[in-house]
């Protein structure tokens, strides 16, 4: 049995910026010959005792990035693991200790897989404030043939908003305003469902930086196109962080 950690960061920190972490945790590398590697086995005290293996960063492709993290980071592009092997139960506050550091060093958060818990220090995914009064806006429009499942459509929309971009879920929509149904309370199969069944566009609301959005639904009255929108406040399309989750 293992217990296994994992931070999911910005930055994908080098051996040379991991070696005085550990040595501030009073840990050090088993082998300090070794420049660097795959793994490390890492090692506690002056009896140098095993105390977790830490796997060395590396690129974090999108779909491997759990939803949990998306939501609570933005601009994931690097993954460390952490894992307390054996019986070596004792050494599981310090690994988590160490992951925590790690986490801050490089910017991320940490994933307790056990526990599915994430820690932080501080938010890691807020859009910048926008002054109140006229703002710029961005609309995206996406054109599809008429004729497709539109519950299939809002589906791929809420799994690729968890995935990339959770601030275009739907947080109220409806096809009048006032937008009537919650996300947070009716559950994605709601969702899905009243999209396939609305007898016209589906309206949402989104949380910040993303405003507001929409999705082709009900009868097309013999068009061979329609779309899919979402509007969000321009600003923050100044962060590469941001351009990249859009």
């Amino acid at each position: 049995m293992s217990y296994d950690l994992q931070v999911y960061a910005e930055r994908g920190l080098t051996a040379e910026n991991i070696r005085p972490l550990l040595a501030d945790a009073g840990l050090a590398v088993e082998d300090a010959s070794l420049p660097s590697g795959e793994a490390w086995t890492v090692v506690r005290g002056a009896t140098r005792k095993y105390s977790f293996t830490l796997a060395l960063p590396v690129r974090a492709e999108p779909e491997d990035v759990h939803g949990e993290v998306t939501a609570a980071a933005l601009d994931v592009s690097y993954f460390y693991e952490l894992l307390v092997e054996g019986s070596s139960a004792t050494e599981i506050p310090h690994a988590i200790r160490f992951a925590r550091r790690l986490a801050e060093a490089a910017n991320g958060v940490l994933l307790d897989q056990q526990t599915n818990k994430i820690w932080s220090r501080g938010s890691l995914r807020q859009a910048p404030r926008v002054d109140s009064g006229l703002v710029s806006t961005v609309e995206v429009r996406w054109y599809v043939r008429t004729g497709d499942d539109d519950g299939t459509a809002a589906d791929a929309w809420l799994k690729l908003g968890r995935r990339h971009l959770p601030e275009a879920l739907p947080r109220r929509y409806g096809t009048v305003e006032p937008l009537g149904h919650r996300l947070e309370e009716d559950g994605p199969d709601a969702f899905v469902r009243f999209v396939r069944e609305a007898d016209g566009t589906v309206f949402f609301k989104g949380n910040r930086p993303i405003t507001d959005g929409s999705l082709a639904a009900g009868p097309t009255y013999g068009g061979t196109m329609q779309s899919h929108s979402l509007t969000l406040l321009a600003e923050p399309l100044a962060e590469d962080s941001w351009r990249t989750a859009l």
